[in-house]
């Protein structure tokens, strides 16, 4: 006898290592949760993968997130006069997928860690999107 499970496969995203571009940011839990979903995954076959934090620059990785989408630390200034995670759509970096399983028993994909392109930063800034300050001259 052959059995087969009646239940469709879901399509998740494999877990590895991929270059993604952030798509969409919505918020939850009354703005207490960020939600930044990333286009990734292996080569021609991208899913849409979130990664869920604080919405706070205070608690959670967040600030660092963001920081590595713009291609440098924020200003006190800029951190001061707030940022807005939407004005980040568009810009490109790494990301690490994983599969993690839900209080319901459900397997999803998750982005876990945000890694800087092989040049070391994200990609350029849409316009209207905060940029990174000009570096430090080097000590002579």
């Amino acid at each position: 006898m052959i059995i087969k499970s009646t239940k469709k496969m879901t399509d998740l995203c494999p877990e590895g290592e991929y270059p993604a571009e952030l798509k969409q940011v919505t918020y939850k839990n009354e703005n207490k949760k960020c939600l930044l979903q990333f286009e990734t995954g292996p080569e021609g076959k991208k899913h849409l993968v979130p990664k869920e934090v604080p919405s706070s620059f205070d608690a959670g990785p967040l600030r660092k997130d963001l920081e590595l989408l713009n291609g440098g630390e924020f200003t006190t200034k800029q951190v001061e006069d707030g940022i807005d995670p939407e004005k980040f759509a568009g810009r490109k970096c790494r990301a690490l997928v994983v599969h993690r399983r839900t209080s319901g028993g459900r397997v999803v994909a998750v982005v876990s860690v945000l890694l800087p392109l092989s040049g070391g930063a994200a990609t350029q800034a849409p316009s209207g999107a905060v940029q990174s300050p000009a570096p430090a001259p080097a000590a002579a």
